[in-house]
């Protein structure tokens, strides 16, 4: 019981990390994703050249819109545009 417990804390702490550690290769352009992309890198400036061309394909097939000059994202407020 003891062991099962220590695991599942265990398990639950690297979690948190692995989804923070995510978020800062999002942002800092090392990984394209098709939704957090334009809340985390709004300026779609890309480090890796495999993160640019999967949004290339993606804008080239009409999945994600463009960014307008002028437009601003908000950090998770899918609401306001």
């Amino acid at each position: 019981m003891i062991k099962a417990l220590v695991f599942a804390l265990a398990v639950m702490a690297a979690i948190p990390a692995q989804a923070s550690g995510r978020w800062d290769a999002i942002s800092s352009g090392r990984i394209y994703d098709r939704l957090l992309t334009p809340q985390l890198n709004p300026s779609f400036s890309f480090v890796d050249d495999r993160a640019a061309r999967l949004y290339q394909k993606d804008l080239a097939e009409g999945r994600v819109k463009p960014p307008q000059k002028g437009q601003r994202y908000h950090l998770f407020d899918f609401q306001r545009r």
